[in-house]
């Protein structure tokens, strides 16, 4: 698990985690958060209340994008 590997990471994180999701725990996400801040890695994490694993809401879909991008362009660049 990832989880117990979290002071190994040496990237910057993004989780995109919906609370409605059937297919992983949003509580998953939640303690990947903490275990990330708490051994000082980059992590930002968006929460989507009322959304499942598929995120449909292309409000929601559009911001989850624009932050990845963000992310992309802060590591590797054009």
């Amino acid at each position: 698990s990832p989880l117990r590997h979290a002071e190994r990471i040496q990237v910057p994180v993004l989780l995109v985690h919906g609370d409605l999701d059937a297919n992983v725990a949003f509580r998953h996400s939640e303690k990947m958060a903490e275990a990330l801040r708490g051994a000082g890695k980059q992590v930002e994490f968006l929460q989507y209340k009322g959304l499942d694993h598929q995120l449909r809401d292309s409000t929601v879909r559009a911001q989850f994008l624009a932050k990845a991008a963000e992310l992309l362009d802060r590591t590797i660049g054009h």
